[in-house]
């Protein structure tokens, strides 16, 4: 890499929520480029929906310098707000918080005001640190890296930020005072104004609030926010995209941003190695991380037990893997209607294991899922560490991804990574991450995923598509991830030299 240092700004925001997906991807990449040597990386904790305290005021020459107890009382307050308030009147009283940090978010814009960006100092908050923002997908070893890194802390919920630009007034994004930082990455489209002497990096992952919007959580606020967020920063931002189909997906609204988009796959976990589960552990796995909201009714833990000590043998334990939230665009109605179809065919035909989160518009996933889940053929599992998904990647028949649209589509990368027999949706993210590894079929073809599905269970299908999927899980290797941001920095080095040489004159 270059030797000229960039200090970096990097985007934390997700990091509160879940285990896959962006927040994974957010975990993944602070991690990768915290140990780059010519880049200063300095984490921003914001949180998604709280209003948090504020940090400690950057240091100028001739104030008072802080006592260690008003220190410590500042990172204190601040880690406490990252807690929604309990109780009776808990639920009234955040949302009063959310209405006050939204007005003053307001009036601060109207005003032209620069929103502060504060200190966070973690030595002693390495708790709150890990547990609230990296444990989900960081190997315990990363700990000490976590805790002793630098941070920055922003105080209005980010989902205020994007609300700001849509009420009647002001009608603009607040400014945010990034001047002490080169370049800041966000994760998803930024509803904020950075200094001139920054660089914007927005990771784009995919269009779908835009190109999807009835799949999306809440449609008409998740269309606005993303196109406006959208353009306001393709004025000035660098688009790093996860993949050249969301690339298109991002030219298709904005031409004139070529010159500006690169591509910088997904980060993915290095837990993700071939291996050889023993089928008691897979059925342990599969036992205990039943999602509750999902789970049969069995009225006494000891029928419980015996429901799954009947129905998960590991003498005969065979199984297809999907992993998704439940939600419209992933397309669980897809598969469950071709695994339908492929037990009537045999009557032998492997159970169907669910990992995800419940997500959203999912009573007829959940109304189709619900009676084979009491016949014990179906499980839908959550929260899974990747010590435990690595294992059910390899162990599974076929890992199937019948999404509709994707941006990257972590987890089937994930499965290549563990030797996984991967059968896809045939959508151009896939054909482009997953090439001669997969075996495609329509995603809007119940019959033809059917097809899919039992061509590639038999022996010789399965033992082609795991020789295939580790070598082209090697394109993923962090080295490669490294090349692709290397570009995207170079870019950034050019412009600040730019900058610099302009305001010099």
């Amino acid at each position: 890499m270059s030797t000229a240092r960039l200090s970096v700004l990097f985007d934390l925001c997700p990091a509160f929520d879940g285990h896959y997906g962006i927040p994974q991807e957010t975990r993944l990449s602070f991690s990768l480029l915290r140990g780059v040597d010519d880049l200063d990386v300095t984490g921003l904790i914001q949180h998604p929906a709280l209003p948090l305290a504020r940090g400690r005021r950057p240091y100028r020459p001739g104030t008072r310098k802080l006592t260690p107890a008003e220190n410590l009382n500042i990172m204190s307050r601040l880690v406490a707000t990252t807690t929604p308030r309990s109780g009776r009147f808990g639920p009234l009283r955040n949302s009063a918080a959310f209405a006050a940090a939204l007005f003053w978010l307001g009036c601060r814009s109207k005003s032209g005001l620069t929103m502060p960006l504060d200190e966070f100092e973690g030595a002693e908050f390495g708790d709150f640190l890990w547990q609230s923002l990296f444990s989900k997908t960081l190997a315990a070893d990363e700990f000490e890296h976590c805790r002793n890194s630098r941070y920055a802390t922003l105080s209005p919920p980010l989902r205020a930020m994007r609300a700001t630009a849509l009420l009647p007034w002001p009608r603009r994004y607040a400014r945010v005072d990034t001047s002490r930082y080169d370049v800041l990455i966000a994760q998803t489209p930024w509803p904020g104004l950075v200094h001139r002497q920054t660089q914007l990096v927005v990771r784009y992952h995919d269009g779908v609030p835009l190109f999807l919007p009835h799949t999306v959580k809440q449609p008409r606020r998740h269309q606005k926010y993303q196109l406006h967020a959208l353009a306001a920063n393709a004025k000035s931002a660098l688009f790093a995209c996860v993949s050249n189909s969301a690339k298109a997906k991002l030219l298709c609204i904005f031409p004139e941003l070529e010159s500006r988009s690169f591509v910088v796959h997904d980060c993915v976990a290095p837990d993700y190695i071939p291996s050889s589960p023993r089928r008691e552990a897979i059925v342990e796995i599969v036992a205990s991380r039943i999602e509750p909201s999902s789970e049969p009714h069995f009225g006494s833990v000891q029928r419980r037990s015996s429901f799954y000590r009947v129905h998960l043998s590991a003498q005969n334990f065979r199984f297809i893997l999907m992993v998704g939230t439940l939600e419209p665009r992933k397309n669980h109605l897809g598969l469950l209607a071709s695994w339908e179809a492929l037990r009537l065919k045999s009557a032998g035909a492997p159970a169907l294991v669910l990992v995800g989160s419940p997500g959203w518009q999912n009573e007829r996933v959940f109304g189709a899922m619900r009676t084979w889940q009491q016949r014990g053929l179906l499980f839908h599992l959550s929260a899974v560490p990747s010590s435990e998904m690595r294992l059910l990647y390899a162990a599974a028949e076929a890992v199937v991804c019948p999404s509709i649209e994707e941006g990257f589509d972590l987890p089937a990368v994930e499965a290549l990574c563990c030797g996984g027999v991967v059968a896809a949706s045939d959508i151009p993210v896939h054909r482009e991450v997953l090439e001669e590894a997969a075996a495609y079929f329509d995603p809007y073809s119940p019959q033809g995923i059917c097809q899919t599905l039992s061509r590639i269970l038999s022996a010789d299908s399965q033992k082609e598509l795991r020789d295939k999927a580790l070598l082209q899980a090697a394109k993923f290797d962090k080295s490669n991830i490294l090349r692709q941001w290397e570009e995207v920095f170079e870019y950034c080095r050019s412009r600040r030299s730019k900058t610099a040489s302009h305001f010099g004159k």
